[in-house]
């Protein structure tokens, strides 16, 4: 029967006579039951689709094996008509009660989840347990989710966008009421960041951006008080820090007032280590194994994001250097930061220091691979903080000798499959700033050419390395014609009509 799945069906003797003087059923027809293992049945043994209401009903229809076509093409009317109503009713009320499934299964920040992927299952789930009586979390999450699926589909934003709009809308009226608990204040900050952080051009409120309100008032209250801090709390610091460090590059605003990122910082700065969540969690122990040794890595990749935030301050699109001191001064406060990211540096962790041979070898498989991972990444990250320096400094038209052994090393890394790459056999993500720094570091072409192939293996809409791909090819070939340098943000905007996206 058309629009049935699974049918088991039970006929009964009865019948009439039609006009052309043939039996047909009668009212007492054979009849088709949706089989308990339906999809369409909430008795199903199947595991439940969310994208059913829970009530959507169970039904009977007609079912006949005559030949006539005319009973034929009514009993097909009718089970269309039915299958498309229950359709209807179960999108309607899907609506009316959103999951956060897709969510909890999919939604992946670009600059936290490669380096701290345990905490941020347990973070979601925390998000899903409080958006269940806290509004405004809830509509920031259900926009984030949204987006995410717009943009991984390649669907139109403009709902996404108006669901961001009201959740700002709910996150002021929350910072209004009084007792407000700052582990929520926190969550639901960090969602609205990271729908700015996937589509920043659109986004016009950006309530982490104000230098003074109720965000403001609070949150110095909470950082300076004494035992105030949560785990929850401090971690979603630590991301927010990382996330403001990723859009300020490029002379992007970032996401986080100055005097917001002073808090967090302050907050973050009181403990050698941001406490995991992983505490009291009921998690494989794997992920335990995983977190207790990740834990001083994403440390190391945290604070080399901060001194990349103040890499970015210094880069000509957020301070000026109309004059010869000015270039002098910035001179001066590079090479300090790049002294500090080198100690960072020699006191990397333990396990940075291992092959990935010794540490498949030593480690159980499920823990040790992500690890693997981790710290493949955490030296790109390194290996791309240099280099930006020196383009930040632009002291010379072209990468210095130093830059150039730094960019090497990275290219190492990323063609050794034992390092970063996957069962999938796909380039990282992560790995999209290393390569599109190193292609429009590069003057020789086919250097420039692996670079631009390899982001466009990423093939990644959430993360722009189509995009990203497309800007390095142009932004290389102007600079090979003028033979210097091109800055970037102007070309982008030049050729695309936009500042670059979070890099």
């Amino acid at each position: 029967m058309p629009g049935l799945p699974d049918e088991q069906i039970q006929p009964e003797r009865a019948s009439s006579t039609a006009s052309d003087g043939h039996e047909v059923p009668t009212s007492n027809v054979p009849t088709t039951t949706i089989a308990a293992h339906s999809p369409y049945s909430r008795t199903s043994n199947a595991a439940p689709s969310p994208y059913l209401a829970d009530n959507t009903p169970t039904v009977k229809t007609s079912s006949t094996s005559v030949s006539s076509p005319s009973v034929i093409a009514d009993l097909i009317s009718q089970d269309i008509y039915l299958c498309t109503t229950i359709d209807l009713i179960a999108a309607s009320e899907g609506s009316a009660t959103p999951s956060l499934v897709y969510f909890r299964e999919s939604v992946e920040s670009p600059f936290v989840t490669p380096y701290d992927a345990v905490n941020w299952k347990l973070f979601k789930d925390r998000v899903i347990e409080a958006a269940a009586h806290t509004l405004s979390l809830a509509s920031a999450t259900l926009a984030v989710q949204e987006l995410h699926r717009a943009r991984r589909n390649c669907l139109p934003q403009s709902k996404a966008l108006s669901m961001y709009n009201n959740a700002c809308e709910d996150f002021g009226v929350m910072m209004g009421s009084a007792g407000v608990n700052p582990d929520v204040v926190l969550m639901t900050a960090f969602m609205l960041s990271l729908f700015e952080v996937l589509v920043p051009q659109h986004v016009s409120q950006r309530p982490l951006g104000q230098s003074h309100g109720p965000l403001i008032s609070m949150l110095e209250a909470w950082a300076y008080s004494d035992n105030s801090y949560t785990a929850l709390s401090l971690r979603i610091g630590s991301w927010l820090l990382i996330s403001h460090a990723a859009a300020r590059r490029s002379g992007n605003p970032g996401l986080l007032a100055p005097a917001l990122q002073d808090v967090l910082a302050h907050a973050c700065s009181s403990h050698i280590e941001v406490p995991s969540l992983i505490a009291g969690s009921n998690v494989p122990l794997a992920d335990h194994v995983i977190t207790t040794l990740s834990n001083a890595l994403f440390m190391f990749y945290f604070r080399l994001e901060l001194l990349s935030t103040r890499v970015a301050d210094l880069s000509h699109y957020h301070r000026g250097r109309t004059t010869g001191c000015d270039q002098e001064e910035v001179s001066m406060l590079m090479s300090a930061l790049q002294q500090q990211i080198e100690a960072l540096w020699v006191d990397r962790p333990t396990l940075m220091r291992y092959p990935a041979g010794d540490m498949r070898t030593q480690i159980a498989s499920d823990a040790a691979e992500p690890l693997v991972l981790m710290v493949a990444l955490c030296r790109l990250t390194y290996l791309t903080e240099l280099v930006e320096i020196g383009r930040n400094l632009s002291d010379t038209q072209c990468a210095s000798t130093e830059a150039r052994t730094h960019m090497a090393e990275a290219r190492e890394i990323i063609s050794a499959s034992d390092w970063y790459r996957g069962s999938s056999n796909v380039v990282e993500p992560a790995c999209l700033r290393t390569l599109f720094l190193y292609a429009i570091e590069s003057f020789d072409e086919s250097d420039t050419n692996w670079a631009i192939s390899k982001m466009r293996e990423i093939k990644d809409p959430i993360c722009y390395s189509e995009f990203f791909a497309s800007f390095a090819e142009g932004l290389t070939e102007e600079q090979r014609a003028k033979g210097r340098r091109v800055t970037t943000k102007w070309w982008c905007w030049r050729a695309f009509g936009i500042t670059p996206p979070y890099l």
